[in-house]
């Protein structure tokens, strides 16, 4: 199911809309998820080679009037007491334009909504702009994922 979550405007205002399907396969920007996804595979940043989501976890996403800018796939853990941010992106012509807080903002609120105490993420090493991101929004390094190739 696909609702509408906000109609408004990025601080520099630009008119947005932001949604959230309750499913992947709902969500009509599937392939720009995998397609930024694909860069961080070109990038080595992920170590496993796995993709980090599934049909039933939830997107949230902000829109224009002809196409998606940003969008952050996460799932609900309430025997964990959070909501898990699996991927996430912005297409790069909106970077620092209020996308992702924005896409954050309605994060929290599901999260919230089901009294869950904290969002959580994992990011690589080397992506020190997601690391930015993320701390901009009140994020902190919380723990170090060691990895040895074998």
């Amino acid at each position: 199911m696909i609702t509408v979550l906000n109609n408004g405007k990025l601080a520099d205002g630009l008119p947005i809309v932001v949604r959230m399907s309750t499913s992947l396969s709902e969500f009509p920007g599937l392939a720009k998820i995998l397609h930024s996804f694909a860069e961080l595979l070109e990038k080595g940043w992920n170590i496993e080679n796995l993709l980090p989501f599934q049909e039933s976890d939830h997107v949230i996403w902000v829109s224009t009037e002809t196409e998606i800018i940003g969008a952050t796939v996460f799932s609900f853990h309430p025997n964990m007491n959070h909501l898990w941010v699996s991927f996430s992106f912005t297409d790069p012509q909106y970077r620092k334009r209020g996308v992702n807080r924005t896409i954050y903002r309605y994060i929290e609120i599901q999260a919230r909504a089901r009294k869950l105490k904290y969002v959580g993420s994992m990011v690589h090493a080397d992506n020190e702009e997601r690391m930015a991101s993320y701390e901009k929004l009140g994020f902190s390094k919380a723990m170090i994922r060691m990895h040895k190739a074998l």
